[in-house]
């Protein structure tokens, strides 16, 4: 058989085995969730933005498996005091192949609403971007979705996460299944 003739077959099983899909949905997005000073009120301060970067790994009809190649942890400082941000690349995933499994309702077009159950993260290391900052070691996970209360919308779900600076005994920020806004956009948001 002529080396077209193997090339032309392997892209006609690739082609059925979903690969066509799979580059279509293989473009980076960022899923941040935006933790609130009071979480049960949408118009009170966010004191943190947890996003992760992540990519499409594969497909099978309507669930992406995303690989979650780095997790951004942003803290808001009171100005004029800069933001203090940590960095943990290629975090390891609390689900039997470390990829986070999605359905979406549209798998052409993935809302932030669908990132409503994310496997978790435990005793995550993140790096201070700043050289006088000291890191952050935390733990995020999505719990089960809930009935949204009445002044979020869609685009929020339950987290359980504990953020600690290193050295510190106290935590900065904890939580247990509290509500989160999510958000989903293709470029890294930036949070000066």
């Amino acid at each position: 058989m002529s080396s077209a003739r193997v090339f032309t077959v392997l892209l006609l099983v690739l082609a059925s085995l979903g690969f066509a899909e799979i580059a279509q949905a293989a473009d980076t997005r960022y899923v941040t969730y935006m933790i609130r000073e009071d979480p049960g009120d949408p118009e009170s301060d966010v004191i943190f933005y947890v996003t992760f970067q992540i990519t499409a790994y594969d497909q099978d009809h309507d669930t992406i498996r995303w690989e979650v190649e780095s997790v951004y942890v942003t803290k808001v400082n009171v100005a004029p005091e800069a933001n203090t941000h940590w960095t943990h690349d290629w975090p390891l995933l609390k689900s039997a192949d470390g990829l986070w499994a999605v359905t979406h309702a549209d798998p052409e077009d993935p809302q932030a609403s669908d990132f409503d159950h994310m496997p978790g993260i435990e005793e995550g290391l993140a790096w201070a971007d700043g050289s006088e900052d000291k890191d952050l070691i935390y733990s995020f996970r999505g719990d089960t979705p809930f009935e949204q209360p009445v002044p979020f919308e869609e685009r929020c779900t339950l987290a359980t996460y504990e953020l600690f600076v290193e050295g510190e005994e106290e935590p900065e920020e904890e939580a247990e299944a509290e509500p989160v806004e999510a958000d989903l956009v293709q470029e890294m948001p930036v949070y000066e």
